[in-house]
């Protein structure tokens, strides 16, 4: 009871502790998913390629200004009488929307003469391609940036850009001395009506007025071009081609890796021993390798291979755990139909039968016998007859063509098996067959659909529960450990189906089973000699 209670605790214990992802079995399943990556990331390079060599490339033309602050006294509306200075300093911020406004590129187009159709449709589209940025924000610098298709005539539209805005600063200054002088000369009037022409003020506001012209006459503007924008200064800034491959990369990498994060998410199967430890605390007795034959029976036929080997890894095991036990009886069974019951039972039947010991397999899937037809003998005799009364333990037992294999087929469907199975009959002919055999190998119905396999294990030594890698779902393990739970030291799993490209640690070994194991199918002959022996 004790050792029971310990195998439980240490369970849930290594089934908390495996939450956790192990980076180290991550990064192995990945690696065995390793065809999708290749191909995936081929396709993103050549996606790149393709896109970088068909898109049209873009470039950016660019011109640099330098606005100027001036704090020079002018002559204005503001210090006509003082000479006290209030004109502020123009901010950058300004000078980045009127170089971004609608009137001032529209005027561009204007000067330049292009004949287009829609000019404000053409203004708005060199707006919203136009970005006029302050270089540092210590400097008074501002760049002028135009990405375009069309390097060359974008050039000319930069530089008249430029020349547009220096225009329009000039004719702003303009506009102010001229409202200066004629401000000054509406006052001249008034004073000569009625201080006359020789007064001082007279002469003060004269004074003023030629200031005004000169001032008119020397206007120039606060921004100079530091940068205009020439072909040698064109950039291609599209396609990125180094960074679109690396993009092309990077998605052939992630799609197939995201697509396996979502596979494993909402695969509900078991997929490697691994797992098996998380979920049930029940030791993994064997792992039975895929098998790429046709044959029911490939431990017969193909006696060096990698499936015929792990046959005999299972066989091992077994013996090991009843070396003291001279006559051994195993159920095999599973929860649901198809996870390879009957082949494993027939296959280990086969294995130990080779090995110089007396086995019978008994088909007690009486529902869905399969067996039988495998081995090529008939089904008129069998289990359901024996426990009818209408056979005799001799006449349900057939020889195989296997040396030291027989064989209780299932006989005719019953309509109730399990009552027949729940009989006196039954216990007799399993007593009467430990006298005769070394090893009793019972082929139950699925637990899980029937009930006919829990009444069979009263009657086995070990109940080995087949689990299929990546068809049997993970709650059947739940259902196996609830009909364990009470006897937890006569069970054990069978993973069956193994796949190599599943497991990385299996996959180290593969160049070394490879030297090891054939596919060549050994001579029907030797089966012969060996039975006449």
């Amino acid at each position: 009871m004790e050792q029971k209670d310990d195998k439980i605790i240490r369970f849930y214990t290594r089934r908390e502790e495996g939450d956790a992802i192990h980076l180290k079995s991550f990064i192995c399943e990945l690696i065995s998913y390793r065809r999708w990556f290749i191909p995936c990331i081929i396709i993103g390079i050549g996606v790149a390629v393709i896109y970088n060599s068909y898109i049209p490339a873009t470039y950016a033309v660019s011109g640099t200004l330098f606005v100027e602050e001036k704090n020079e006294e002018s002559i204005s509306l503001n210090t006509i009488f003082d000479n006290i200075q209030l004109k502020q300093d123009v901010k950058i911020p300004n000078h980045l929307g009127i170089l971004k406004s609608f009137s001032l590129n529209r005027q561009v187009i204007e000067n330049l003469g292009w004949d287009e159709e829609d000019k404000d449709a053409l203004a708005l589209d060199y707006i919203e391609r136009l970005e006029v940025t302050r270089l540092d924000k210590n400097m008074d610098l501002i760049s002028i940036w135009l990405k375009t298709k069309y390097p060359q005539k974008d050039v000319k539209y930069v530089n008249a850009l430029e020349d547009a805005y220096i225009a329009y600063g000039i004719k702003q200054k303009n506009q102010a001395s001229e409202n200066t002088i004629r401000f000054i000369n509406g006052q001249l009037a008034a004073v000569a009506d009625t201080l006359g022409k020789n007064s001082d003020l007279y002469a003060y506001l004269l004074e003023k007025r030629s200031e005004a012209e000169i001032t008119r006459a020397s206007n120039v503007s606060d921004v100079e071009i530091v940068d205009r924008a020439t072909e040698s200064t064109v950039v291609e800034v599209a396609p990125r081609k180094i960074i679109n491959l690396l993009l092309g990369m990077f998605f052939g990498f992630a799609v197939p890796f995201l697509m396996i994060i979502l596979k494993d998410f909402f695969n509900e199967t078991v997929g490697h021993e691994r797992e098996l430890e998380k979920l049930s605390p029940l030791p993994v007795l064997g792992r039975i390798r895929h098998s790429p034959y046709s044959d029911k029976i490939p431990v017969i036929q193909y006696g060096r291979s990698l499936i015929s080997e792990s046959f005999r890894e299972l066989r091992t095991n077994l013996e090991n755990l009843f070396q003291e036990k001279n006559v051994l009886v195993a159920g095999v069974h599973s929860i649901i139909p198809r996870e390879g019951k009957s082949f494993v039972a027939l296959n280990l039947a086969c294995i130990v039968a080779m090995n110089n010991r007396k086995v019978i397999l008994i088909s007690a899937d009486m529902r869905k016998p399969d067996v039988h037809g495998w081995l090529g003998l008939s089904n008129q005799h069998g289990l359901s007859s024996y426990l009818e009364g209408s056979d005799t333990v001799d006449e349900v037992i057939l020889k195989t063509r296997i040396p030291n294999l027989h064989l209780i087929p299932s006989g005719p469907v019953l309509p109730n098996p399990a009552e027949f199975l729940d009989t006196n009959e039954f216990e007799f002919l399993i007593n009467e067959l430990k006298t005769r055999y070394n090893m009793i190998l019972l082929d139950n119905a699925p637990l899980g659909v029937v009930n006919e396999g829990a009444i069979i294990r009263r009657h086995s030594d070990i109940d080995l529960f087949v689990i299929r890698q990546g068809y049997s779902s993970k709650k059947l393990l739940d259902e196996v450990n609830k009909l364990t739970i009470q006897e937890m030291e006569k069970a054990a799993i069978i993973l069956n189906d193994v796949r190599v490209e599943k497991d990385c640690k299996q996959k180290k070994n593969q160049y070394y089973e490879n030297e090891y194991f054939t596919d060549v199918p050994l001579m029907d002959v030797k089966l012969k000699k060996r039975a006449d022996r």
